[in-house]
């Protein structure tokens, strides 16, 4: 049996930024068939989903397979039992610690069958790093467990964030006139308006509502009034109401007429959770049981594959929690050998067919 450390290891290695997962998918594919001999079914957006027998409730698992730049190349370095990567590309810690930590966990429930475990439903995703394409076009009815987990959290293992933001993105083109600096005359400089657009913009923010300009771009030299510029950026909230009415506003922005001509999207990409101390409280309890220590409940600005899995929690709740890993999507990001063994007996322990572990 590979054990979960060198099971991540290897997986690091596989090229798989988002868009960019087919490799990764396959390795997966390849794995679950040949070595635990169960029948992975791949989508058009190349999401892996394996669904085993088993006695008791059926459980969710979810990891998502794609990773952020720099992300290519990626060679780990274990020393003293602390990973991280070579030092010029991120660790992907941030997800395939959790996709490694499925496998060993998966590997062992099949070389012990006498053990009863539970049904599980795997589904390892793509693009969840853009916007969660992958999991959005998932066939999500084919899903049994009314429970999961997803281990792609901040935090020790097993801390749960029991809310996540509303996130929306905008982007915004500015068309003027450009021209040389001795033909001003002649320009309809873009910049007037991009300044007036951004500063409406920044009055929308509010403790309540992150609103944030990732990108500008404009221009082509020093001596050329600039007649064009691409802005996008994120909303993020975790009240629905107000997430719907900045919506509205910066729609309202965009719509009015300004010197420049504007082309521009706001769209909703995700919807937010916010689960109550009555939801929280079944899982915290089993988690800390299984665990043996106390976990800690706090809320994130970051947006994860559950977002999507929690739309309708009537049928479906998946909690995120934490993956043990440090400053991920850096190239200083880390995990420990430690992390990946309580991740996976973590998971071994719910997959448990034991009535105290079913919520």
């Amino acid at each position: 049996m590979t054990n979960v450390t060198d099971l991540f290891m290897q997986i690091v290695q596989i090229d798989s930024v988002s868009g960019e997962e087919k490799d990764m998918s396959n390795h997966l594919v390849d794995f679950f068939t040949q070595v635990c001999e169960c029948k992975p079914v791949k989508d058009t957006y190349n999401n892996v989903f394996i669904q085993s027998n088993g006695e008791g409730e059926p459980l969710l698992l979810c990891a998502h397979m794609d990773t952020v730049e720099p992300g290519r190349g990626i060679v780990p370095i274990l020393k003293d039992g602390t990973i991280t990567s070579s030092g010029d590309t991120i660790l992907a810690a941030d997800n395939k610690a959790a996709i490694a930590a499925i496998m060993s966990a998966v590997q062992y429930m099949h070389q012990h069958p006498e053990q009863s475990w539970r049904p599980l439903d795997i589904l390892f995703t793509t693009w969840e790093e853009d916007s969660c394409r992958g999991v959005i076009g998932f066939d999500r009815s084919k899903i049994r467990a009314n429970i999961g987990y997803i281990f792609d959290g901040t935090g020790e293992i097993g801390d749960i964030i029991s809310a996540s933001p509303c996130y929306g993105i905008f982007t915004v083109l500015i068309r003027g006139r450009s021209a040389h600096t001795e033909n001003a005359h002649e320009a309809v400089p873009a910049l007037p308006t991009l300044m007036e657009i951004i500063h409406k913009i920044e009055e929308l923010k509010s403790e309540k509502v992150l609103i944030n300009i990732g990108e500008i771009r404009g221009g082509t030299a020093k001596n050329t009034i600039i007649g064009k510029f691409k802005i996008m950026g994120e909303i993020r909230s975790m009240y629905s109401d107000l997430f719907e009415q900045t919506l509205q506003k910066m729609r309202g922005i965009l719509s009015k007429k300004y010197d420049c001509q504007l082309e521009w999207e706001v769209v909703q990409e995700n919807s937010g959770y916010i689960f109550s101390d009555t939801e929280i409280e079944p899982i915290k309890k089993v988690l800390e049981k299984l665990l043996n220590r106390k976990v800690s409940i706090h809320q994130s600005f970051g947006v994860s594959d559950a977002n999507v899995l929690n739309q309708d929690p009537q049928k479906l709740k998946v909690f995120n929690l934490g993956d043990g890993s440090r400053e991920v999507h850096t190239t200083r990001e880390s995990t420990t050998v430690e992390n990946l063994e309580t991740m996976k007996d973590l998971i071994l322990k719910l997959a448990k067919n034991q009535e105290e572990n079913n919520v």
